[in-house]
């Protein structure tokens, strides 16, 4: 009522454009702190907050095309994950099932709408060419418009994708955590060098020797089992060989490893 309002008998510009850029916000907050506020440590309540997690998530990743797309959306992406984001801390509070089932959610919706941006990035790169590409005014509210680059785009969903589960490899060792981290970095790394994107390679290099630390460390033989844990780290090796062997002749033609980290993107 207030956009219409204004589009009615207003004449300020500005006024028009915040109301289009964050006109649904409240209405954002009232439905997720309505949820919240009314959270209960029973079955019911944590599938209602789950639910409406993966709802929000879907909404960011619909949200973000739309802005890459030069709509408006009445509400910026990083409101909707900021939603999600309380509505999944609500519903693990509990603690009646492990944080992966929130966490994840988090993780993929962020790196879902990365990658659409990161797919407009790379398009306008090939139509317009390196460094010419028209780029959007990027702000920290209107991520992921205007954003170029791995680390501004897939970082952050990598971030909450691992992070979360590397603590509670420590907090809450369990043998599937560790293997499941093991196993998304790899799949980090491999992405990485096979499309030059420097945030799933690099994240991916320093969250495997991190959650192998922590296992060996405090976890190895007490709740991670030992056989396991070895077969994920054989496996591992034998992956990371692979592609360091593929990858040896494309760094020699870089004129070095260093060169080659520099160019990814």
């Amino acid at each position: 009522m207030a956009v219409n309002g204004v589009r009615r008998g207003a004449s300020s510009a500005r006024l028009l454009r915040v109301l289009d850029a964050a006109g649904r916000v409240p209405a954002l907050v009232f439905l997720t702190v309505g949820a919240v506020a009314n959270t209960e440590p029973h079955w019911g309540a944590i599938a209602a907050l789950w639910v409406l997690e993966v709802a929000l998530l879907v909404l960011l990743v619909v949200v973000a095309r739309r802005l890459l797309r030069g709509h408006t959306t009445g509400v910026p992406s990083w409101a909707v994950w900021m939603a999600a984001l309380a509505a999944g801390i609500a519903a693990w509070v509990p603690r009646e099932l492990r944080v992966e089932v929130f966490s994840v959610p988090l993780g993929v919706g962020l790196v879902v709408a990365g990658c659409f941006a990161l797919g407009e990035w790379e398009a306008r790169t090939k139509v317009s060419g390196p460094g010419s590409a028209p780029v959007p005014q990027r702000t920290l509210v209107g991520w992921p418009v205007g954003w170029t680059g791995s680390w501004a785009l897939l970082g952050p969903g990598i971030l909450a994708l691992l992070g979360p589960s590397v603590l509670a490899t420590f907090t809450d060792p369990q043998t599937w955590r560790a293997v499941f981290v093991v196993a998304v970095a790899l799949t980090g790394v491999l992405v990485g060098s096979r499309r030059g994107l420097a945030a799933p390679f690099l994240l991916g290099v320093w969250v495997l020797p991190v959650e192998v630390l922590i296992v060996f460390v405090s976890q190895l033989g007490t709740e991670i089992s030992a056989v396991p844990w070895m077969l994920t780290l054989a496996a591992a090796g034998g992956v990371l060989l692979i592609i360091a062997t593929l990858d040896e002749r494309r760094t020699e033609g870089y004129g070095g490893a260093a060169a080659y980290l520099r160019d990814l993107r």
